[in-house]
C-alpha cells in the first residue's frame, strides 16, 4: 500500500487534480461544441432564402420525392409549404423524372427548425435538404 500518510495524501491530491482537469476539459469541449453548433446553424440559416426549395426522398423499395418551398424565415425556423411536381420524363412503367413547380402549393404551411447542417426534419423518419429547383429528380414506385 502506502509507506506513509504523506504518500497517501500526495496520491489523493494528484488524483483530485486529474479529476478536476478532466472535468474542465469536458466543460471546455461542451462549450466549444455549443459555439460550433451555433456558428454552423447561423451559416445554414444565412444560406436559406425565401423561395428556396427543399427535397425529401423516402421509400424502402421505391423512391418517392416531396418538395417544400420556403415562404418565411424567422430566427432559426423556416416556414415551408409542400409544392406540386411536374413530370419531365416517363418510361411508360413506374419510373419518371420530376421537377418541383414553384408557387403551386399543396396543403398548409409548416414551420421547422433548420439543423446546423442545413436540413429540416419533416417527419420522424424523413429529412429535407436544400436542392436546385431546376434539376430533375428520379422517382420510382417499384425499384
Amino acid at each position: 500500500m502506502f509507506k506513509s500518510k504523506d504518500e497517501l495524501a500526495e496520491k489523493i491530491d494528484n488524483f483530485s487534480k486529474r479529476v478536476i482537469e478532466i472535468q474542465n476539459y469536458k466543460e471546455a469541449r461542451r462549450l466549444k461544441n455549443i459555439a460550433d453548433n451555433k456558428r454552423m446553424r447561423d451559416e445554414a440559416i444565412n444560406n436559406v432564402k425565401v423561395w428556396d426549395v427543399f427535397k425529401s426522398s423516402y421509400g424502402y423499395d421505391m423512391t418517392i420525392n416531396e418538395f417544400y418551398q420556403v415562404t418565411d424565415i424567422k430566427g432559426k425556423k423556416v416556414t415551408v409549404r409542400r409544392i406540386w411536381t411536374e413530370t419531365t420524363y416517363w418510361d411508360d412503367w413506374f419510373t419518371w423524372n420530376q421537377k418541383p413547380v414553384l408557387n403551386k402549393f399543396i396543403g398548409d404551411a409548416e414551420s421547422y427548425i433548420i439543423s446546423p447542417c442545413g436540413w429540416i426534419k419533416v417527419s420522424d423518419y424523413r429529412h429535407a435538404f436544400k436542392c436546385n429547383p431546376d434539376s430533375e429528380h428520379y422517382f420510382n414506385y417499384l425499384d
